[in-house]
Formats: C-alpha cells, structure tokens, sequence
C-alpha cells in the first residue's frame, strides 16, 4: 500500500452520495503547526512552502492538533518516551 502523506476523509459514510476527500497541507502564511512546536522542525521556504525537519522533529505530534484542516501525518511510531522513532 505504501506511505499515506494526505489525509482522506469520508464524507456520509456508508450512506448515498458517499464522498471521499483528500486533504493536504494549506501552506499557511502563519502556519500554527510551526508556532506551537517548541523544537522549530518547521520553515517556510521563500516561496511559500511548508516543510518539516524529520531529523529535528522530537515526536510530540501537537502540530497536528494545531492544523486548521488536520492535514499534519506522520508514518513513524511513538515509542514509550514519547520521541518519534527513526
């Protein structure tokens, strides 16, 4: 099946007129996943782009809470310390 990086939402699910929707990072201006990670994994790129720094991301997940469309996904576990594993 391989890495899910977009969220899909089913919308009536189960029911006539069925739909699914894909959801994906908005790239916002201010974005908040990158103002409430307190390591700074996120940065904005000159032109506009959203991006994330796997390699100083420690695994808390709260911007993923802190996205207005829920886009933020992650493909690693959490191991019982909390941190991503790599």
């Amino acid at each position: 099946m391989g890495i899910n990086r977009r969220r899909v939402v089913t919308i009536n699910d189960g029911k006539p007129g069925e739909r699914s929707v894909s959801m994906a990072c908005m790239h916002c201006t201010d974005a908040p996943c990158a103002a409430v990670c307190p390591v700074s994994c996120f940065y904005t790129t000159a032109d506009g782009v959203v991006l994330h720094s796997k390699d100083l991301c420690i695994g808390l997940r709260i911007c993923f809470y802190a996205c207005p469309v829920r886009a933020r996904r992650s493909t690693r576990r959490l191991e019982t310390s909390g941190r991503a594993a790599r």
